[in-house]
């Protein structure tokens, strides 16, 4: 699935020009770091809410995590995990959010093992 686009969507963007989403609320001051590679004023909470998510489970500190934490709520953050069965998240990441938000241990050991047997894993053979 993706988007369909008719010819008249693409000319009035290319007249008007695309403009980023200003609906909902600018990232906290704290989460700037973790986007180097976005435009952080244009980002908001929560239209950009799976990349911020995402981003602070990967790269932040105990400052973003307490930020998502409190945002969230552990059982919508545990939730959010599941439903991406861990992907993007290493196993020392996985292990990490295991104990702090009480994951399953199956679902996390196959998450661990899935991680390792990426596409480096394939690539070494281990």
């Amino acid at each position: 699935g993706g988007v369909i686009l008719s010819d008249r969507d693409i000319i009035e963007v290319g007249e008007s020009g695309w403009v980023a989403p200003t609906t909902g609320a600018p990232l906290p001051e704290l989460l700037r770091p973790l986007f180097w590679d976005h435009s952080f004023d244009d980002l908001r909470w929560p239209t950009h809410r799976d990349l911020v998510i995402a981003r602070v489970l990967q790269s932040g500190g105990s400052d973003a995590g307490a930020w998502l934490r409190k945002t969230v709520g552990d059982i919508e953050l545990a939730s959010w995990i599941r439903e991406h069965d861990g992907r993007g998240l290493d196993a020392r990441q996985l292990r990490f959010w295991q104990t702090v938000l009480d994951l399953p241990e199956s679902d996390v050991n196959r998450w661990v093992k899935e991680a390792k047997e990426g596409a480096w894993g394939a690539r070494t053979g281990s």
